[in-house]
């Protein structure tokens, strides 16, 4: 498969299967290279800016295999990249300012897992992985007049093994137990850093029944998390969590219906603990109770077929984690909301038409949620939306289908969302993104014209950081 895009984009892609026997094996290698150099307008109350991005370029390479026999699965991994952090723009001078930041990533992982069924009752699972993960950030240029410079490097290792036993008594009942330990260690070249070491165990217990359409199921999770180092600052401390989960479901004719309640336990990551510039380590394990209400319809006649499923929630979250740029919009930090409420609602619509050789296709989604933060009454952000958490976003999808023609439409919208932590007044505009993708196939090709952002919104994400207007794309492929 090759390609070819907007801001000279160039893909490549080859993929390959094998089967032989009980042995099965696929292949699959991808390189992708692109200056990124693409125009924007970017517009407000007090300005109106033009330019072209610079240091958005990216380049990298993908490389995957796995094995299958039996019960027996075998998968490598490794992805090698380099890419320029472009920054905010900055207004009259986004031609002459340019941040230099680099970023250089390299992950590798391998993975393997067996599977025996001693009987139609008991069955176990051994998994085993490795993963290694490379970051090097470098804005140590003397074009550099703007940011602090820096060179670091981050070195992290990871080592999982995990079992689990499942137990079938009868058909109406199972029952789950699961182990699994990861040894993380985390290294860097900066000044005074250590070797970090995490410990993290978890172990779970489930069941399950299912009568005349009812189903229940229950489960506890057990977390532990253990940091060592040598650092002057210390590590953080050890976290311990009892998490439990139950779920209720009833299913007749094409109708059903499920609740269910979760507690998670979410411990900060090496990376939220321990990154320079970003990292804090004074972070707080994250609390979640969630509560959720759905119902769902599914029903097919003749050519037609129609679902509808809608979802109500509510989470309160205790010291939730986030990155948010607390110190402009250059530099991003770790932290914790002391509180947060979210209640909402999720809905999906489908359907599908077929008649003479034609297929049509529509999906819709809506999700319609207040995300509050209630850490400080006395705070002008007490009871406002937390940053980046829109109010109201939903994607529709539109495809059809004849012969070897498709041509698929989609309008994702996003409303405004606030973005500084402290000023409720910050808001980012909202926006339509419009897809448009035309796939024709003939004998072993098929071609693919695909155009981003079509009505050519500007939209942005982040403060200042521009996505790119419309844009192209052509994909041709080739299979033997």
């Amino acid at each position: 498969m090759g390609g070819i895009g907007s801001f000279h984009t160039y893909r490549g892609r080859v993929n390959a299967q094998l089967k032989r026997g009980r042995w099965a094996a696929f292949a699959d290698v991808e390189y992708l290279n692109s200056k990124g150099d693409y125009p924007f307008r970017y517009k407000s109350e007090y300005e109106d800016t033009v330019g072209t991005r610079r240091n958005s370029d990216i380049e990298y390479w993908r490389a995957e295999g796995a094995l299958f026999n039996g019960g027996f699965e075998s998968h490598v991994y490794f992805y090698i990249s380099e890419r320029g952090c472009p920054g905010g723009i900055v207004r009259r001078l986004s031609d002459r300012y340019t941040n230099v930041g680099r970023e250089w990533d390299t992950d590798f992982f391998v993975q393997s897992s067996y599977t025996h069924s001693f009987s139609s009752q008991h069955q176990l699972k051994f998994n085993l992985k490795y993963a290694h993960e490379y970051l090097r950030y470098n804005t140590n240029y003397p074009e550099n007049q703007n940011t602090a410079r820096v060179d670091n490097h981050y070195w992290q290792n990871d080592a999982f093994a995990a079992a689990s036993y499942a137990w079938t008594p009868a058909n109406w009942l199972s029952v789950n137990l699961a182990y699994d330990a990861r040894m993380s260690w985390l290294d860097c070249d900066l000044r005074r850093f250590r070797v970090v070491r995490r410990l993290d165990q978890k172990a779970v217990v489930a069941t399950q029944l299912t009568w005349r359409g009812f189903r229940l199921a229950a489960s506890a999770l057990y977390q532990h998390y253990r940091d060592h180092t040598f650092t002057h600052t210390g590590a953080a401390d050890p976290l311990s969590k009892l998490t439990p989960a139950v779920s209720l479901g009833y299913t007749i004719g094409d109708f059903s219906a499920r609740a269910w309640y979760k507690s998670i336990f979410r411990a900060p990551t090496l990376n939220d603990l321990y990154y320079t510039q970003v990292g804090n380590r004074d972070l707080k394990p994250e609390f979640t109770r969630q509560w959720n209400v759905g119902v769902e319809y599914q029903h097919a006649w003749g050519p037609w077929m129609v679902s509808v499923q809608a979802d109500g929630y509510i989470n309160r979250v205790d010291d939730r984690i986030v990155c948010l740029p607390i110190r402009g919009t250059y530099t991003w930090s770790m932290l914790n909301y002391g509180k947060t409420f979210c209640r909402g609602l999720n809905s999906t619509v489908s359907g599908r038409y077929s008649i003479n050789g034609w297929n049509f296709s529509l999906l819709g989604s809506l999700t319609w949620q207040k995300d509050l933060n209630r850490t400080n009454p006395e705070s002008p952000t007490y009871n406002k939306p937390i940053c980046y958490a829109p109010t109201l976003s939903y994607g529709i999808t539109g495809m059809a289908e004849w012969r070897w023609f498709s041509l698929t439409v989609s309008d994702l919208h996003v409303s405004k969302r606030m973005w500084s932590y402290a000023d409720p007044e910050d808001m980012l505009k909202p926006y339509n993104n419009v897809d448009v993708k035309f796939n024709a196939s003939w004998r072993n090709f098929i071609a693919s014209l695909e155009i981003f952002d079509l009505l050519d919104e500007q939209y942005e994400h982040i403060p200042r950081y521009p996505m790119p207007g419309r844009n192209f794309r052509f994909t041709l492929t080739y299979t033997l």
